[in-house]
C-alpha cells in the first residue's frame, strides 16, 4: 500500500479517536473496522416503524442511490445487491401504503408513479394503484395510472 507502518498505526489511532476506540480491532492479521452497515440498520429500523409515513419516509431518507453501486461490476455483488433493492422496492411500497392509510392520496400517487415506472414488474404497487379509495383520487383523473396498469 504504501504506508509505513508508523503512518498506520497513527492513522489508526486517529480513527479511533474519531470513531470510538472499540470501533477497530487489532487482529492477527491486521485492523478490522467494527461498525453496523447502513443497510442492516435500515432492515432493523423498518421491523420497528410500523406504519408511521413519516417514520418511513426518514428511512428512504438514509437511502443514497442504487444499493452498492461501487461494486456493480463484481459478481459476488449481485446477490446482495438485488436483495437491497428489492428490500428498498418493499419499502417504497410500505410508505405509499401508509401514505394512503393516512389519506395522503397525492403523496402515495406521486411515489408509487415513479416506483412504477422503475418496477415495472412489481404487481404490489399496481394494486395499490388500483385498490378503490375512501375518497376520490384528483390525481388519477389524468389517465396515467390506468395506462400504466393496462401496460
Amino acid at each position: 500500500m504504501g504506508v509505513t507502518p508508523g503512518a498506520l498505526r497513527q492513522s489508526i489511532t486517529r480513527l479511533r479517536r474519531s470513531l470510538g476506540e472499540h470501533s477497530i480491532r487489532t487482529t492477527a492479521t491486521g485492523y478490522q473496522l467494527v461498525a453496523s452497515v447502513d443497510a442492516a440498520l435500515v432492515e432493523v429500523d423498518y421491523s420497528r416503524v410500523g406504519g408511521d409515513p413519516d417514520a418511513i419516509a426518514a428511512l428512504l431518507d438514509r437511502w443514497d442511490g442504487p444499493s452498492i453501486a461501487e461494486f456493480s461490476r463484481e459478481s459476488w455483488a449481485a446477490g446482495s445487491a438485488g436483495r437491497l433493492d428489492d428490500l428498498r422496492a418493499t419499502i417504497v411500497e410500505a410508505h405509499a401504503e401508509a401514505l394512503i392509510n393516512a389519506e395522503r392520496f397525492d403523496e402515495a400517487v406521486g411515489s408509487l408513479e415513479a416506483h412504477v415506472v422503475e418496477h415495472p414488474f412489481r404487481d404490489h404497487p399496481r394494486g395499490l394503484l388500483a385498490a378503490p379509495a375512501p375518497s376520490p383520487l384528483p390525481s388519477l383523473e389524468s389517465g396515467w395510472v390506468s395506462q400504466l396498469l393496462q401496460e
